[in-house]
């Protein structure tokens, strides 16, 4: 058998790779927890944001919506109208070579004093070739007549480094026609106003509907569902197809019912598209469109909107979704990912959502946090079990140890002398009848030796396993003491020790117990006082009672020994262990005395302990009285 020491270093071992792999398994799984609780904070902000994005698109094509059905004589006049939002600052009309035309900084009206036009002192002298840039890649088309051939574009940035014109206009396909996307509803009336003038996208739910947007049908059919890159670029050329359908809806409005200065024939206008550029050194946001008169040359109409007003009013339309929304121009940069799910299709921002207000109701990782508690409990309880086992094993070894190497002693003794006297007696060699007699005086002593060490072996396998055969009657406990007062003196005289018992106390306590187990308790209790207390002075054991508490009755039996150790009072009282201040001395036994004594104590339901007295030891040996 291994030490214990090597035992339990091999059971650490075990148990701390036992527990780094759980550890590892509880880090993996919480990591996983989190990411999947990422991944649900972000599709469901994903969700917020595509749900925000299409009342501000709608907000903003509404807006564009009514510049487009404006008379085109405002454009050249370049004054805000009453009913202008607070964003608009004014319009003018430029040439297709990026020219100033209208209105001119200075308007002289017949009768009125002359006055400054906003636009006109503003971009006069700015460099307009940006917007002209940005008309160009409007293809040509009609609003009138059919269906529209616009195609939406992305507002992009003109700004920053040289400014180079395209060799060529650039044509950008069409977003799925109309009938690919019967799916969706389109608002085919004016957008409404409120009483500021500012586009009210509330008054009427958005075109389409996001989560009805999973299909489209094109040379063949694909899903956008499972990328969400994809779908947030179908969701954005929906978007752009609901700005352009609603300025080409107002525009047919407006010129099916011609008013004062309404041009006889329909014009040719391409719809709004949002430009960042300079203007005295400012950034400022302008809508250009193409637009040709029957007869006349193509002109761009501009509308010049203050960019801080108009994010502001954006900001305000997602503030119960977004508190800390704000909105940035966007610039087209090649190298930079293009994220169309933040950015609006009808003018040139990104929506910056920051933190969400809504408060979502997170699912629960209390149920992986209680499995996992409960597998940490489950492994130290484990382990905590395993070791108590183990322990125990290992006491149980020692134990099967020391009775193996004590009970060969103890028979060994015996065996040997019966074996010599045996031989001697039997050879003839002993003549002596003196002689004869005294060796056969010594093996009767050492076959009742032999005997006490069997039958106490056996008692105490029966107490233990529960079948002591134990015969209890009602006695008086002075009368249980005293019926056992022969074997005891002479016990105490073999070994040259004088017994006193004194137990007139317990006169008239009757207990419950067994008479031949309280002598055996007793005998083994002046045994164990006889051989540990062999060299005391005075040479005496003393039998008294003990004082008595409540209903207990107790005895008490004293040597003038060395005593039992400190921190040894319970280790005494195990089987086959020997004090440690006797463990290699001379004096016989097997260590079982004081082992089967409280055995015998604990089986009548009495209490065997040790008491230390100045000098030597006392056992007391307590019952409860009858009542």
């Amino acid at each position: 058998m291994k030490r214990p020491a090597q035992v339990f270093l091999g059971y650490g071992i075990c148990a701390g790779l036992v527990l780094l792999g759980l550890g590892a398994v509880t880090v993996a799984a919480l990591d996983a927890e989190s990411g999947a609780r990422e991944a649900r904070a972000a599709a469901r902000r994903a969700s917020e944001l595509r749900l925000a994005m299409w009342p501000l698109d709608w907000a903003a094509a509404s807006f564009l919506g009514e510049q487009a059905a404006l008379d085109p004589t405002a454009f050249a006049h370049g004054e805000r109208r009453m009913q202008d939002p607070e964003f608009v600052r004014g319009r003018f009309v430029v040439e297709t070579d990026g020219r100033y035309a209208a209105p001119l900084p200075v308007v002289v009206t017949k009768g009125l004093p002359p006055r400054a036009a906003a636009s006109g002192a503003v971009f006069a002298g700015a460099d307009l070739r940006p917007l002209a840039d940005a008309a160009r890649r409007l293809s040509d088309g009609s609003f009138v007549g059919g269906a529209a051939s616009v195609a939406p574009v992305s507002n992009g940035d003109v700004l920053g480094g040289p400014y180079e014109a395209p060799s060529a206009p650039v044509s950008i396909p069409m977003p799925p026609s109309p009938e690919g996307l019967a799916s969706q509803p389109t608002a085919r009336a004016r957008p409404q106003q409120s009483a500021s003038g500012s586009s009210n996208p509330s008054r009427r739910p958005p075109p389409a509907n996001p989560a009805n947007v999973q299909t489209f049908q094109t040379a063949g059919s694909f899903q956008v569902e499972g990328d969400p890159v994809l779908r947030a670029q179908v969701e954005y050329d929906n978007r752009g197809f609901n700005s352009f359908e609603t300025q080409r809806l107002a525009l047919e409005n407006n010129f099916a019912n011609p008013s004062v200065g309404t041009p006889s024939a329909p014009p040719r206008v391409s719809p709004f598209l949002g430009v960042w550029l300079v203007a005295d050194d400012v950034e400022r946001l302008c809508f250009v469109r193409r637009f040709r008169a029957a007869g006349e040359a193509e002109v761009l109409h501009a509308v010049w909107v203050d960019g801080d007003l108009f994010r502001a009013d954006l900001a305000a339309r997602v503030a119960d979704v977004f508190p800390a929304a704000r909105f940035e121009p966007y610039r087209e940069d090649p190298e930079a990912p293009d994220l169309a799910g933040d950015r609006l299709a009808s003018a040139p921002v990104r929506l910056l959502p920051g933190p969400s207000g809504v408060v979502a109701v997170e699912g629960s990782s209390g149920g992986l946090v209680a499995g996992l508690v409960g597998a940490w409990i489950a492994v130290f309880g484990a382990m905590v079990g395993g070791a108590l086992l183990l322990s125990a094993s290992q006491r149980l070894s020692e134990r099967r140890g020391r009775f193996v190497s004590a009970v060969t002693h103890e028979l060994r003794t015996p065996l040997t002398s019966f074996r010599l006297y045996a031989d001697l007696l039997a050879d003839g060699r002993v003549e002596d009848p003196a002689v004869k007699a005294s060796y056969l005086s010594t093996l009767r002593i050492e076959s009742e030796r032999l005997s006490r060490v069997v039958e106490s072996v056996l008692l105490f396998a029966r107490l233990e396993g529960g079948s002591g055969g134990l015969r209890r009657e009602h006695l008086d406990f002075a009368d249980v003491i005293l019926r056992a007062e022969a074997p005891l003196r002479r016990r105490a005289a073999e070994s040259d020790f004088t017994l006193t018992i004194d137990v007139d106390a317990l006169r008239g306590r009757t207990v419950f117990v067994d008479p031949q187990s309280v002598e055996q308790i007793l005998v083994n209790l002046v045994d164990n006082a006889c051989k540990y207390a062999d060299l005391s002075e005075p040479r005496r054991i003393e039998i008294a009672a003990a004082p008595i508490r409540g209903g207990e009755c107790a005895v008490l039996v004293r040597d003038f020994g060395p005593g039992v150790p400190k921190g040894e009072e319970q280790a005494v009282f195990e089987p086959f262990r020997r004090s440690s201040l006797h463990h290699n001395g001379p004096s016989p036994g097997a260590g079982l005395g004081l082992a089967l004594a409280r055995a015998l104590a604990d089986a009548q339901g009495g209490e065997l302990d040790v008491l230390h007295a100045a000098p030597g030891a006392a056992f007391r040996l307590r019952f409860v009285a009858d009542r």
